[in-house]
């Protein structure tokens, strides 16, 4: 996703269960900010202007907020223990489910 926008700011929120290990993985990467703090993402989500938002399959994505646009990625993951046991069901006009990167504009 960097590699496509490069000039992009890059911000992940951190999930409260996210490991330590995978935090300093991601705090390694110049192009990236990675908010710890504890706090429904949906607040962020609503305050965003002309954002790119990206989940694997986030239920928070139910909030819209119409200056963004929203891409479920799971389709992008090889099939692991995880994702085969989810059944990811988007009920939404707003939300893209992507198959490839090319697919996120």
């Amino acid at each position: 996703i960097h590699d496509k926008f490069p000039h992009k700011q890059m911000v992940i929120k951190a999930h409260p269960l996210m490991s330590k290990e995978h935090i300093k993985r991601i705090n390694e990467l110049e192009f990236a900010e990675i908010i710890k703090e504890v706090f429904p993402i949906e607040l962020l989500l609503l305050n965003l202007k002309r954002a790119i938002v990206v989940s694997s399959h986030s239920a928070s994505f139910f909030v819209r907020n119409p200056n963004c646009n929203y891409y479920w990625i799971h389709g992008l993951y090889s099939p692991t223990k995880v994702m085969t046991q989810l059944t990811v069901v988007n009920p939404t006009k707003h939300i893209v489910e992507v198959d490839s990167i090319d697919d996120i504009k």
